[in-house]
């Protein structure tokens, strides 16, 4: 009976501390940057370096197809 009253009282606690941290991390958050998470004017490296993959084959595609034929 006590181990189910000390994972209960467990459980409670660690399910305040995370509320009670995530409440202040928003809070926190919105007043340090004022936007919503997503919202922010970064490069996307990842997208930038497929595009450039991409045209780098297409290129080599085609340079392949004027030396051998």
């Amino acid at each position: 009976m006590t181990s189910i009253v000390i994972v209960i009282v467990t459980f409670a606690l660690v399910y305040w501390a995370l509320e009670r941290n995530h409440a202040r991390q928003a809070h926190l958050h919105s007043r340090l940057y004022g936007h919503l998470w997503g919202s922010s004017e970064v490069e996307d490296r990842d997208l930038v370096r497929l595009h450039d993959d991409l045209r780098a084959a297409a290129d080599h595609q085609q340079w392949q197809r004027t030396l051998f034929h």
